[in-house]
């Protein structure tokens, strides 16, 4: 089952020249979430690029995040960021170390066209603006001045549509 939100704004296409990389920290739960965060891209790249982007993603699992000095490494590999992005796999809040993570990468923060893009699902599909793990991403993102997107999709779908996205300030 796939859950469609209308998006609470009209997303803008930000569709810059290549001129650099795209930056990425992504943060997963596991395999699944992973995967999902790959699919995610493929979906954001052509609407944020023209003619495609490089990449230069920093990935850390919750579980690493979980000792201090990876948990601070992390958010400084986030400062420049354009994208960051939290997948979640399970159902429930996120990890007391991720909740510790987000705002200390988010007040490092030095490119102000950042965005905050949260992918949660569970077993009986994606959890959107209900969830936990959505609620605290979402007011975390806002107040430190960051735009904030859900992408909702199934675990599992081949491609994300425009009514897949909702974009939340």
């Amino acid at each position: 089952m796939t859950t469609h939100l209308a998006p609470a704004a009209p997303v803008q296409e930000r569709r810059e020249p290549d001129d650099g990389p795209l930056r990425l920290v992504i943060a997963y739960d596991d395999l699944a979430a992973y995967r999902n965060a790959l699919r995610a891209l493929a979906y954001l790249i052509p609407k944020t690029r023209t003619g495609g982007a490089r990449i230069s993603p920093r990935l850390w699992r919750f579980d690493a995040l979980a000792e201090a000095d990876v948990r601070s490494r992390a958010a400084a590999d986030g400062a420049s960021a354009d994208i960051a992005m939290i997948s979640k796999s399970g159902e429930g809040p996120l990890p007391a170390t991720v909740e510790a993570w987000l705002p200390d990468l988010l007040g490092r923060q030095d490119n102000p066209e950042s965005a905050v893009v949260v992918l949660v699902g569970g077993p009986d599909g994606p959890k959107g603006p209900g969830s936990e793990a959505y609620l605290f991403a979402r007011h975390t993102a806002q107040a430190a001045g960051w735009e904030f997107i859900a992408l909702l999709t199934a675990p599992g779908a081949s491609a994300w549509r425009s009514s897949d996205l909702c974009a939340a300030g």
